[in-house]
């Protein structure tokens, strides 16, 4: 309730209102006992409060209150009936006191609506209050309470001064009264209290002003007290009580409550007399005037304010329209009512003259003519009170009214024509009177007033209408010149022109001849044009809806335009009319029809001039275009039904006419939805005229024309146009033109846009139609006349089988139970011995077989193969089992399948489509009505070759010739087939818990851990396309709904788009694999055991036969192999049997000579089954792997680099995951080194293969082969030699693993014959080389680090010469010597570190700290100390891996120095403490855990008090002391979390048995924005969709499981925190989670370019995949340890046989200009990509919420939460709260003070205690930045613990961080203890010794520092009175000079303490006045300075 009423916070009240919402609807649920519920019951109390308070906000809280809970509180009938009185009297009293209120606030709008809510609940609820109640609770002024006592005193407001509530009680009384018993209007129930009281009553609440007494009653005119002059206020009652009344009479007598004869004749109505005086007296005069009048013979005048008159004459205005209104509602009443208005004598001058002058010039009588409701509705108002006028009113008014009209009219004030300027040019601007008086006269005009006005010319609205259009034009040194009007004056002229034609009618035609004025004048630009062009383009929006009324005569005018030859005036003149039609709603709805006809009159004139030119054309072809658009009623559509028409003749001679340009063509196709919705002989009129078009336009086939030329454009244009038409015309006419256009050829190349048209077009059809147009496409396929085959074979493929998918159900099958039997009897037709023949029975047969399999694709079974079946019935009607169909369907498409048409080659193409066909509805067939797997393996993969059957030779071209390569010529995209399979069945399967299978490529990752993530083609995405991913994203993205209907929906599948998987059974069958896995028809084999052969299914087995068998031709087995890896998850258990006809495959040539993608795809299968597929270790699978490994390595070389290094990862795939059973070709990898400039890069590839062999840890050549180890040492040592980079670098890291893997070998070690002749090469190029010769050297050392001390001195000495990446290369030599570097720091100091930590060159400076990293500890203190400023010197650097190394610096620093022996040490273990408590706050959060974590580890041994002691004396550091809160929390709360209560629940039972749920926690981050209101019950569940829709949007990573488990609340945070912890990672204990910092690694490595340029030649990763070396992953200072140390890390060495390698494809003729410029755009790139990251960086930083605890909901609060659930949260606040962190740190500090007592003895207590007190004042001592909340906790812990400290050095602390008061306080209690010391041991009192006047004593100086805090407060009373009475007389120049300072002089005490410093005194002043003098005296001297 605090919250609702809050003044500036909107969104506060609104939250605040949803949640009062929820807490009564959870106060009902628990009070069902109870019927008013006591919760209910304060909140209505409240309300009560708001609504009577005198601030808007507090009542505004009440309303809103009120409008959430009016929805609990009308369900609760006890309540309505208890309540519902007393709310709306408050509500009404809120809305009385609301009328003074801003109406922006929103108290008027939500006072209203609270009414509103309320008086619908007492109309639904009317029975409970026609009777009286007795625990409702009645308001005093409502009697018993009933609602005829409520009606009676809403009433009794309706004559209320104040507007709101009286019109509000108006429409309550209004709504209510037909609700009351009796009562059937609101006019029954005032006359039944008529009855009862009398006619009095009615006038007292109308005229009496309501409770107050402020109606016209009691001031019939202004009045005021005797004493006190007239002023506004006075006026402003008079004027509210008269506009009360006259509302109040209006209502009554316009809505027929009561008669105005019976009502106005009550002798005692003092509405007249009133009335009367207004009109007469203050209606045409200014309130001040008024005043002025009145208060002339009084002495004392009020002033008016301005905002007063304001006011005041609001109010005025707003009486006058209410007093016309009530005129017009006597007038409109009738006689007799309007007889008062004689009687009374109302119809005077000064009326008439107010009703003239609100009319002509409003502002006078004063109207805020700057109001927008003025100007909006003051015109209509005026127009209706003189229409009713000019109705109603006598003859004898009627006469008088006109007289005084024509004499205001005669006045020049409001004589038009003088008023409008000669020339807009010359006019500033245009007045608003002008404005107001031609609005004036046009109401005048209107109400029919003006035509009885004798004196106003005939000839007004002809000039007033040339002045408008001459007002556009200048004359200019006598040249007439065109000019464009301010736009602010053309509202005015359009009101002129108005005004014009109002005024007469012929002004029209004079408007028509200015607007076709041929006269030229000077345009804008300086051209000439004709005036009535610049005319019609200046002011056309304004004449044209003038021009439109006399559409004939204006349209007679264009033609006679056009006969006097100008053609296109006359066309931009009719253009113009239609543009006006069109975008003017209103325009084109009085006058379309009428301007249509007359364009259809005149036709014929168009249509004949449009023949002189293609300009001529086009203009008519707009013309008509617009026509169409204007149409409203058909009339178009009406008059072109005949083809005969002029309008259709036009248009077919435009299409079809040869002459006539395709691209005007075009703009006319836009009108064939016109055409062809209209008759259908106009139709097929056009449709002639369109093949007319073809014949001329288009081309014979769609690739005549080059792609993307300008030709082929419009032909695509055009052909875009006529399916956008078919769509929109849904014409069959339309259709069988566009179906022969693309069928004519066997592929067209827009063939996607028809089916996707066609899908468009059946889906909009209602099933009837539906019906007819499969029966039309039908009758084209059997069109007996047809002679092209290829045309009814295209129809079938493109046409037929996309609209029969598309189709609804219910057409469909009355479509088959009409063809089904034509249909059968064309699929058993016998092929004829004519060829002609036998081509037209293929197609027969195709077109058959296709709706088969639709039909079983389609409809379920029991509408195919069960008894009642439709389809069956009307093929067989005398079968009663439903199964004939479907047998006959077998027996057919089983002979046709399995080769019944193989025998003879005639037309062999059709006859495998038609096997195909018959393949399709087989397998639909099956899927549809049959559940067992020996039919499926009997129709689908088994055959008998001694009966002449093949299945797959029939299915597959064996004489076509596939070549394959690894670059492809084709777009490697997916294309969506649909297959035989219904979605209804893969669903049920889904829900019986069957895993849905899906058509998936092989299990792979992309490039996580492999080379390929430097390649190129990663960021090329039109060189290479990633075809298969996860299984996972598999399952969710391979299937997709193609439309949504019944159940029988066929799914749709996406393969793509190569060699076999675009053959026309592929998908079906891919289908149909995965369709029996996911039915259970096929069950796969379980488990990690290798299935025997009886345990493989027997159609697997026939495959496997088929692709082992040398007679099987090479086209079938490649099929089958691809059907394979497209459903390589259902023979993945079975790899094992399939392995070896796969190799013998990819050995003997099947798949071509060379590396191609089809072998790669094969091999990503192999390799992705992982161990499953592992070939036997035996000499045959030995010798076929071998050979498998020698093919790839012979074709590894390639020229393209993307396509090379794919290759490489296809071998290296190979090795690691075949190892076992590998025999390596030394001899092709040695010949490939030897190759001598070879154009394929061979000896690169020979380098990398060998460098493969290496990585996986074999020999790099046969350990017992002497001829290949030299052979290979020679060549490699010889490449060390060679002229480029790629091929020296390489050798030079292959030679590292080989050097390496000989270390390793024990036969090898002591043999460096190979070392010897690597360095005497590289030395050997060293002189000539120097570059080289480094490079060698660096990349041997990173597999072979020992190779650094043969070139130690050359490195070293080459070092200061070098510079960049060859200089950062040597650095990196040296880290890895550094450890057995001798005299390593003069080395390190000769060549010059420090230079190389300062230069800003990043490579270098981390190379450098790595260098310091390896070296120090070989160095002494003193030489260390001498490297640290440039180490410490990183603490800003902006590379976190910088920091990173500094840190482990400071690390080991810190913990090897903490015990210190001499100054160095001393100064080493002080730096580095310094910059750790530092880095507490580093900005990178994996960093800040690691530093928070190695403090931590110095106190987790510790007990609670000595790690109290520990924090206060190990992690201050004055220099980090902003920072030392944060540590200090993080480190004692550690403590709690060892606690075996840390996990306990603080409450075992909850509040009472209530069910709770987990909320569910989203933590996106990207959806910050969603609700995170916490709620009373689970009302919110509602609300999950939304949220959930919202988490799809902004979340598109989340899970699927994420998603579907969505909760109420939606927080956001980075993925930061990982799940469980992993070894050698930062570890959290807050989280109890693992510092995940994979996001980090993965921002740093793409927004930075390689730090050491390419740190490896190899095209592989030499370490093992399972690693990363990213940041914050090694072990060591600050990381968690979670195994044991004898543990492995399982994650690591887990079986890793599944292969990442991925599918991937090459398009051949790339755009090679586009990678010449990669590079450069690379790097713009990642500098976008690092300013992306960045502000993505800082919004997640900004939105980071971190989950620490677990929520669940229910109806109470859940109080079992853990101890760390309140801990846990408290931490992460105070790290981020300096305040909360402060009040925590105090608390906990306390309580341990506190509990020492418990836990230690009394010595060890005061030992404890002595240490904690020398802490602190350690602290205070030690700090200069002074920190408030540090020292502020200090302080707090002194005064606590009673600690003594230094007066001055507490004095210096409190000053510096302006703690003043607490400083005092901690003194002040020193002073006290000391006292109750002295008291306890009393010495005896001495003799007063002489003291020095410079030497003071403690307690002096304790009140010195007393008095000098109390003096930087400016308590100078407080000062006085220590230096008096604690620190003895003072002189009274110190007391003059402390008085100057009070007063905020520092001159005059300057002065005045020099004086007593300078004099010499008798007697020896005081030890405090002389000390507090010199001081005073250095303070002032320096703000004298500063003044």
């Amino acid at each position: 309730m605090e919250g609702i009423v809050r003044a500036n916070n909107p969104a506060l009240r609104d939250v605040s209102a949803q949640c009062l919402a929820e807490f009564v609807k959870w106060s009902h649920k628990q009070s069902r006992k109870d019927p008013v519920s006591l919760n209910l019951k304060s909140i209505l109390l409240r309300i009560f409060s708001l609504c009577k308070h005198p601030s808007a906000f507090k009542r505004l809280g009440g309303c809103l209150a009120w409008n959430s809970i009016y929805r609990e509180v009308r369900e609760d009938a006890e309540a309505v009936d208890t309540w519902s009185l007393e709310i709306l009297t408050h509500l009404v009293c809120a809305l009385d006191l609301a009328q003074a209120d801003d109406p922006a606030l929103g108290t008027h709008e939500q006072t209203q609506a609270a009414i509103h809510h309320l008086e619908r609940i007492i109309r639904v609820k009317k029975e409970s209050f026609w009777k009286k109640s007795s625990h409702r609770r009645i308001p005093s002024e409502l009697g018993d309470g009933t609602l005829d006592d409520l009606l009676l005193w809403l009433l009794k407001q309706c004559g209320r001064p104040k507007h709101l509530v009286r019109h509000a009680c108006m429409e309550l009384l209004t709504s209510l009264a037909p609700h009351a018993q009796g009562c059937n209007s609101v006019g029954d129930f005032v006359k039944k209290c008529i009855k009862k009281n009398n006619l009095k009553m009615v006038v007292d609440i109308v005229e009496g002003g309501g409770e107050a007494a402020l109606g016209i009653k009691q001031h019939c005119c202004p009045t005021s007290d005797t004493h006190t002059p007239l002023t506004c206020k006075d006026v402003n009652i008079f004027f509210e009580a008269l506009l009360a009344a006259l509302d109040c009479y209006s209502w009554l007598l316009g809505q027929g409550i009561l008669p105005a004869v019976q009502l106005l004749s009550y002798e005692h109505v003092q509405l007249f007399a009133a009335a009367s005086y207004f009109i007469e007296h203050m209606a045409l005069v200014s309130v001040s005037d008024y005043l002025k009048i009145h208060q002339r013979n009084n002495t004392e005048q009020s002033l008016v304010t301005p905002s007063e008159d304001e006011v005041t004459t609001k109010l005025k205005c707003t009486v006058v329209v209410r007093y016309l209104d009530f005129v017009k509602v006597l007038l409109q009443d009738g006689v007799s009512a309007a007889s008062f208005l004689y009687q009374h004598s109302l119809w005077s001058p000064s009326f008439y003259e107010l009703v003239i002058m609100c009319v002509l010039d409003p502002a006078n009588v004063g109207f805020d003519i700057k109001d927008t409701e003025v100007v909006k509705h003051l015109p209509s108002r005026l127009h209706d009170i003189l229409s009713v006028m000019y109705a109603k009113v006598s003859q004898d008014v009627a006469q008088v009214f006109v007289h005084h009209l024509e004499e205001k009219l005669q006045n020049s004030k409001y004589n038009i024509m003088q008023l409008l300027p000669p020339s807009l040019l010359e006019a500033t601007h245009i007045t608003h009177r002008s404005k107001h008086i031609v609005e004036g006269i046009e109401v005048l005009q209107k109400s029919g007033w003006l035509t009885r006005c004798s004196m106003l010319s005939h000839t007004l609205g002809g000039d007033l209408a040339k002045w408008v259009c001459e007002s556009v034009f200048v004359r200019r040194a006598s040249i007439l010149t065109a000019v464009s009007p301010n736009p602010s004056y053309l509202q005015f002229l359009s009101a002129v022109l108005q005004l014009a034609v109002a005024l007469h009618s012929q002004v029209t035609q004079e408007l028509l001849r200015w607007t076709t004025n041929s006269e030229t004048v000077i345009g804008i630009t300086g051209q000439n044009i004709e005036k009535g062009a610049h005319i019609l383009n200046t002011l056309g929006s304004n004449i044209i809806p003038h021009l439109l009324v006399a559409c004939d005569l204006t349209l007679a005018t264009c033609v006679q335009l056009i006969k006097d030859g100008r053609f296109l005036p006359a066309m931009v003149f009719s253009s113009a009319l239609l543009n006006s039609l069109i975008r003017n709603p209103e325009l084109r709805k009085r006058h379309s029809l009428h301007v249509i006809q007359a364009f259809l009159y005149h036709w014929p004139t168009f249509s004949a001039e449009s023949s002189k030119s293609s300009m001529h054309q086009e203009s008519v072809l707009g013309l008509l275009s617009s026509l169409f658009l204007v149409d409203q009623g058909d009339t178009l559509r009406k008059h072109c039904s005949d083809p005969g028409h002029n309008i259709v003749v036009f248009y077919k001679e435009l299409v079809s006419d040869a002459k006539v340009e395709l691209q005007l063509k075009i703009k006319a196709l836009k009108l064939l939805p016109f055409f062809f919705t209209m008759s259908p002989h106009t139709a097929t009129c056009i449709s002639e005229a369109l093949e007319t078009m073809s014949l001329n336009n288009f081309p014979l086939k769609s690739t005549e024309f080059a792609a993307g030329s300008a030709r082929d454009r419009e032909y695509h244009q055009a052909l875009s146009e006529i399916l956008i038409a078919l769509e929109l015309s849904m014409s069959s006419v339309l259709l069988q033109f566009t179906i022969k256009l693309f069928c004519r050829e066997e592929k067209h190349r827009y063939e996607d846009s028809l089916v996707e048209s066609l899908e468009k077009y059946i889906k909009r059809q209602v099933c009837s139609r539906q019906l007819e147009t499969l029966k039309l496409v039908y009758s084209m396929i059997t069109d007996v006349s047809c002679v092209k085959q290829q045309l009814r074979y295209n129809i079938v493929e493109k046409v037929l089988g996309p609209l029969l998918q598309q189709t609804s159900l219910p057409p469909t099958i009355s479509f088959l139970v009409e063809v089904i039997s034509s249909v059968m009897a064309g699929a058993s037709l016998p092929l004829p011995g004519r060829s002609d023949e036998q081509h037209k029975v293929l197609v027969t047969k195709i077109a058959s077989f296709t709706i088969l399999q639709i039909m079983y694709s389609k409809l379920p079974r029991e509408r195919i193969f069960a008894p009642g079946s439709e389809v069956n019935s009307a093929y067989r009607p005398t079968d009663q089992s439903g199964k004939e169909l479907t047998k006959e369907v077998f027996r057919c498409a089983s002979k046709v399948a399995k080769g019944e048409l193989r025998h003879d080659q005639t037309h062999a193409e059709f006859r495998r489509l038609c096997a195909c066909a018959a393949y399709n509805t087989l397998i639909a067939a099956l899927a549809c009505v049959q559940n067992d797997l020996k039919f499926y393996t009997g129709f689908l993969f088994s055959s008998n070759p001694t009966k002449g059957e093949a299945i797959w030779e029939c299915l597959v071209d064996c004489d076509k010739t596939h070549e394959f390569d690894v670059e492809v010529n084709f777009n490697p995209d997916s294309r969506k087939r649909f297959v035989a399979v219904r979605r209804k069945l893969r669903e049920a399967a889904q829900e019986e818990g069957v895993e849905a299978g899906t058509v998936q490529y092989i299990a792979s990752h992309y490039l996580h851990d492999s080379s390929l993530r430097e390649d190129l083609s990663q960021f090329d995405f039109s060189n290479s396309v990633v075809l298969a991913m996860s299984q996972k994203e598999d399952s969710k993205d391979k299937y997709s709904s193609s439309m949504t209907g019944e159940r029988g929906e066929l799914m749709s599948v996406h393969l793509d788009h190569s060699d076999y998987n675009g053959h026309e059974v592929m998908a079906n069958l891919t289908a149909v694999i995965h369709y029996m896995t996911d039915t259970g028809i096929l069950v796969l084999h379980k488990g990690d055991s290798t299935p025997t052969v009886s345990d493989v299914p027997v159609w697997m087995m026939h495959l496997q036969q088929k692709i082992e068998s040398a007679e099987t031709p090479r086209n079938v087995k490649l099929f089958l192999l691809r059907l394979m890896m497209n459903t390589s998850k259902v023979f993945a258990p079975y790899a094992a049997h399939f392995v070896k006809p796969i190799l013998s495959c990819l050995v003997n040539g099947t798949l071509g000579d060379k590396i191609n993608y089809f072998l790669c795809d094969l091999m990503v299968m192999l390799l992705g089954w992982g161990s499953k597929a592992m070939p036997q270790d035996s000499i045959m699978g030995r010798n076929m792997v071998a050979r498998v490994l020698r093919f790839l390595c012979i074709n590894t070389p390639h020229y393209r680099a993307d396509v090379f290094k794919y290759n490489l990862d296809v071998v290296r795939s190979v090795v690691e995951g075949w190892k076992s059973v590998l025999t390596v070709p030394y001899t092709e990898i040695y010949s490939l080194l030897e190759v001598k400039d070879g154009g394929k890069r061979e000896v690169e590839a020979g380098l990398q293969l060998l460098g493969i062999v290496l990585a996986n840890s074999i020999a790099p050549y046969s350990m017992d082969s002497l001829t290949e180890k030299t052979r290979c040492e020679e060549s490699l040592v010889k490449l060390l030699g060679a002229k480029t980079a790629n091929v020296y670098g390489v050798a030079a890291e292959v030679l590292g693993l080989v050097l390496k893997f000989l270390m390793a070998q024990e036969t090898s070690k002591g043999d460096t014959s190979l070392e010897d002749k690597v360095v005497n090469k590289i030395m050997k190029h060293s002189y000539q080389q120097q570059n080289q010769a480094i490079t060698c050297i660096y990349n041997i050392h990173q597999h072979y680090p020992q190779i650094i001390s043969r070139f130690i001195n050359k490195l070293l000495n080459l070092l200061p010469k070098l510079y960049g990446l060859q200089r950062t290369r040597i650095l990196k030599c040296l880290v890895s010597h550094a450890s057995t570097m001798e005299d390593v720091f003069t080395h390190l100091k000769e060549q010059n570190l420090i230079e190389f930590l300062s230069r800003k060159v990043e490579d270098t400076q981390l190379v450098s700290l790595e260098l310091v990293n390896a070296s120090m500890h070989r160095l002494s203190a003193e030489q260390l100390l001498y490297f640290m400023p440039s180490v410490v010197a990183f603490t800003y650097h902006t590379a976190p891996k910088c920091r990173e190394i500094m840190y482990d610096i400071l690390f080991w620093v810190y913990d090897n120095y903490s015990d210190y022996s001499n100054e160095e040490e001393r100064q080493l273990q002080l730096l580095a403490q310094g910059i750790l408590l530092q880095a507490v706050r580093e900005d990178d959060a994996a960093l800040r855990h690691t530093v928070l974590n190695f403090w931590l580890q110095g106190s987790k041994n510790l007990s609670l008090p000595q790690r109290l002691l520990h924090i206060l004396r190990k992690m201050y550091s004055p220099d980090s002391e902003d920072s030392f809160l944060h540590i200090a929390i993080y480190t004692l709360l550690e403590a709690t979390s060892h606690s075996a209560d840390y996990h306990r629940d603080i409450f075992n039972q909850p509040l009472t048995l209530c069910k709770f749920r987990e909320m569910k926690v989203s933590t996106a981050w990207r959806a910050r924005h969603a609700s995170m209101i916490p709620l009373f019950s689970e009302s919110q569940g509602r609300s999950e969709s939304s949220l959930s829709s919202l988490l799809t949007l902004t979340q598109g990573s989340t899970t699927s499981e994420e998603s579907s488990t969505l909760g109420n609340i939606q927080a956001t945070q980075a993925n930061v925190f990982s799940v469980t912890q992993q070894p050698g990672a930062t570890f959290d204990w807050v989280t109890e989670s693992t510092f995940d910092t994979t996001l980090a690694d993965m921002e740093y490595e793409a927004t930075h370019a390689p730090v050491h340029g390419s740190t490896t030649g190899l095209l592989f990763s030499v370490q093992p995949s399972g690693k990363n070396s990213g940041r914050y992953k090694r072990s060591g200072i600050g990381n968690t340890r979670m195994q044991p140390p004898d543990e492995t890390d399982h994650a690591d060495s887990a079986s890793t046989t599944q292969s990442r390698l991925v599918r991937r494809r090459f398009v051949k003729n790339q755009d090679r200009e586009k990678q010449s410029i990669y590079f450069a755009k690379l790097e713009e790139r990642r500098i976008k990509l690092r300013d992306t990251l960045e502000q993505e960086r800082r919004s997640r930083r900004e939105a980071q919420v971190t989950m620490y605890r677990q929520y669940r909901v229910g109806e109470l609060p859940d109080i079992q939460i853990p101890h760390r659930a309140l801990i846990a949260p408290l931490q992460a606040l105070a790290q981020r709260d300096r305040k909360v962190a402060r009040l925590l740190f105090e608390v906990l500090a306390q309580g341990v003070v506190d509990s020492v007592k418990n836990i230690m003895s009394y010595g060890d207590e005061e030992s404890w205690l002595e240490q904690l007190h020398d802490s602190l004042n350690s602290i205070l001592t030690d700090s200069y930045m002074c920190y408030p909340e540090v020292m502020r906790t200090v302080l707090h812990l002194m005064i606590s613990n009673d600690v003594s400290v230094n007066p001055e050095t507490l004095t210096s602390a409190c000053l510096g961080s302006q703690l003043e008061a607490l400083g005092i306080l901690v003194l002040e209690r020193q002073v006290l203890i000391s006292q109750r010391e002295e008291r306890r041991v009393e010495p005896p009192a001495a003799k007063k010794a002489r003291t020095d006047p410079y030497i003071y004593t403690p307690d002096t100086a304790l009140w010195l520092s007393v008095a000098e805090l109390y003096k930087n407060l400016d308590m100078w009373d407080v000062v006085r009175g220590i230096i008096q009475g604690k620190l003895g007389s003072i002189k009274g120049a110190t007391r003059a000079a402390l008085e100057a300072e009070s007063k905020n002089n520092p001159v005059q005490a300057f002065l005045h303490y020099r004086t007593a410093l300078n004099t010499h005194w008798e007697e020896d002043p005081e030890p405090a006045g002389s000390y507090m003098g010199r001081v005073v005296y250095i303070m002032c001297w320096d703000a004298w300075s500063v003044v």
